[in-house]
C-alpha cells in the first residue's frame, strides 16, 4: 500500500517527513530552479499542473511506484511545479526504439482532485506531466431532499437520477467529469471511457462528508458517450466503477446503455469511472471470436526546439546563463492519421486523439482527421552557474561524466509516433493476429534538457586515453 496523502496525515507527522525528505535529497546548492538542487539531470521528474490554466502546481505531494517495484518513491513539487525521483532512471534508447516504464502515480494537492492513474516514462520522455483538476471546477445540481431524490438534468453535462432515501441528508451534489488526459489509466480493467468526481455540500459550497453513499446504491448519470468498439462489435458491457475519495476502493457493477449512446453510470462517494469491453465474431478462420483492438507505438523520430544552450567542459559547465520565458507555451505538431483505419477499429473521424495516446501524459488536443495538434506547456525559467556540475550531482560525478565535454541543450523534444491497432483471436495450439497502420502523430514533450555533441575528453583531469559516452546521458 502506498504511503497516505499528507493530507490524509496527521500534520507533525507529515511536517516531519516532508523536511526529512528535502533535507536527505536536496542539499546541494547548485542553482537550478528546473533542475532541482542535488538532481540527477537523467532522473524521471513529476510535473504537477492545473487541469483547467497549465499553470504549475507547488507543494503538490507525488508518490511513485514503478512497475514490479514493491517500493515507492515521494517527492514534494517546487515553484516550477516539479518534482525530481532521484533513484528513479529511464532505461537508455535500445538500438534507437525507446524503452518505455510504466509507472503508478499519485498525486495530491490543496484545492484538487486526488490524482492516480500510471503514467509512461523512458528517455525522450523523462518528465511525466500530472494535470490535476481543480476542486473549484465542475456542474452543480440544486439542493436535492434526502426523502424525495429526484431527477435533475444537467446541461453539458447529463441526466442526474437520485433515488429517494439514499442521501444520509439534504445535499447540492457537485459533478466534475475528469479529461482523459488526468483519468485514471492503466488501474482499472478493460476499456477506461469516463470518470467523473461526486460530493455531496451544502447551499454555501461547505463539503458535507458521508453524505454520497460510498457504494452503489441507485444514484445515476446518464452521458452521451460515442462508442469504441467497431461496427461489427458484439457483446458489448458497460461497467461502472466506485473508487472511493482516495481511490481505496474498486466496487463494480454492470451499467446499461442504450442504442443512441446513453450510459448510465453509477454514482457514488468521489471518483467513478466506466468502462467498456467488446468481442467481434470470427467470419472465417479458427477461433470464434477476436478480442478488442489494441494500439501500440513506435518512435519513428524525434527533432529537436532548442530554447537555449551552454557549453560544458569536463563534465561542468562553461558559463553562467538563464532560459526560459516562465509562461505557458502552445506547440503545434503534425498528425497523419488513415481516417479508414482508425475508423475500422473503433476511432471514428472527429475522435480526440487522446483517446489514441492513453498512458501518455502530455496533453496532445486535435482529432481524428485533422492534419495537426496542439500541446501547451510551462516554460518555467532555468539557470545554471559556471563550474557546476552537468550531471546534477553535487561533490564525486557519477562514472564518465566528469571525462566529457560537448553542449547541454534547453527546449523541448518532438516526437514522431507510428500508432498501430493490433487484435487476436484464439485457435487451438495458439493464435491469429491482425494488424492494422492508423499513422503518425508528433508529440512536443515537455520544456527540458538534454545533451549534444559529446564526446570522451581525455584532457580532463584523470581522464587520459579513451572511454565512451555515459549511457544514462541523454544525447540528442
Amino acid at each position: 500500500m502506498l504511503p497516505p496523502y499528507p493530507s490524509r496525515m496527521p500534520k507533525a507527522n507529515m511536517k516531519n517527513a516532508l523536511v526529512a525528505l528535502l533535507v536527505a535529497g536536496f542539499s546541494s546548492t547548485t542553482s537550478l530552479p528546473a533542475q532541482q538542487q542535488g538532481a540527477p539531470a537523467s532522473c524521471v521528474w513529476i510535473e504537477a499542473v492545473n487541469a483547467v490554466t497549465g499553470n504549475p502546481i507547488t507543494e503538490a505531494y507525488a508518490v511513485l511506484l514503478p512497475s514490479g517495484s514493491q517500493s515507492p518513491e515521494i517527492a514534494v513539487t517546487n515553484a516550477a511545479g516539479r518534482a525530481p525521483f532521484l533513484n528513479l532512471v529511464p532505461q537508455p534508447n535500445d538500438q534507437g526504439q525507446e524503452v518505455v516504464t510504466e509507472i503508478l502515480a499519485e498525486v495530491d494537492a490543496a484545492g484538487y482532485l486526488p490524482y492516480k492513474r500510471v503514467v509512461e516514462v523512458s528517455a525522450v520522455r523523462r518528465i511525466a506531466s500530472c494535470r490535476l483538476v481543480p476542486n473549484s471546477t465542475g456542474f452543480v445540481t440544486p439542493l436535492v431532499s434526502s426523502a424525495d431524490g429526484g431527477v435533475f438534468v444537467l446541461p453539458g453535462l447529463g441526466t442526474l437520477t437520485v433515488p429517494a432515501s439514499v442521501l444520509a441528508q439534504d445535499a447540492v451534489i457537485k459533478l466534475i467529469p475528469i479529461p482523459d488526459f488526468s483519468a485514471s489509466q492503466g488501474i482499472l480493467p478493460d476499456i477506461l471511457r469516463y470518470q467523473i468526481w461526486a460530493q455531496a455540500q451544502d447551499e454555501l459550497g461547505q463539503l458535507l462528508p458521508g453524505v454520497l453513499p460510498s457504494q452503489h446504491a441507485g444514484i445515476t448519470l446518464g452521458v452521451t458517450l460515442p462508442s469504441l468498439a467497431p461496427v461489427d462489435a458484439i457483446n458489448e458491457v458497460w461497467t461502472s466503477h466506485s473508487l472511493g475519495v482516495d481511490f481505496s476502493q474498486n466496487l463494480s457493477q454492470a451499467s446499461s446503455f442504450t442504442d443512441d449512446r446513453v450510459v448510465d453510470i453509477s454514482i457514488c462517494d468521489g471518483h467513478n469511472a466506466a468502462t467498456q469491453t467488446y468481442s467481434v465474431p470470427v467470419t472465417a478462420g479458427c477461433g470464434d471470436l477476436w478480442r478488442p483492438w489494441e494500439t501500440t507505438k513506435t518512435v519513428e523520430s524525434v527533432s529537436k526546439v532548442v530554447v537555449g544552450s551552454v557549453g560544458f567542459k569536463c563534465g561542468h559547465y562553461m558559463a553562467s546563463k538563464t532560459f526560459g520565458q516562465n509562461k505557458s507555451i502552445t506547440h503545434t505538431t503534425s498528425v497523419s492519421l488513415s481516417v479508414a483505419n482508425c475508423s475500422e477499429v473503433g476511432f471514428e473521424q472527429g475522435a480526440p486523439l487522446s483517446k489514441l495516446t492513453g498512458k501518455m501524459s502530455t496533453t496532445v488536443t486535435g482529432t481524428v482527421g485533422s492534419t495537426t495538434a496542439t500541446t501547451t506547456t510551462f516554460e518555467q525559467t532555468t539557470s545554471v552557474n559556471a563550474t557546476n556540475p552537468v550531471s546534477g550531482v553535487p561533490g564525486v560525478q557519477p562514472v564518465g561524466w566528469g571525462c566529457v565535454s560537448g553542449t547541454v541543450e534547453f527546449g523541448y523534444l518532438h516526437t514522431t509516433y507510428r500508432f498501430t491497432a493490433t487484435r487476436k483471436k484464439i485457435c487451438i495450439g495458439g493464435y491469429v493476429l491482425q494488424t492494422r497502420d492508423l499513422g503518425t502523430i508528433e508529440v512536443s514533450g515537455l520544456f527540458d534538457q538534454w545533451f549534444t555533441g559529446v564526446a570522451w575528453d581525455s584532457s580532463c583531469p584523470g581522464c587520459a586515453g579513451t572511454g565512451s559516452v555515459p549511457s544514462d546521458m541523454r544525447v540528442y
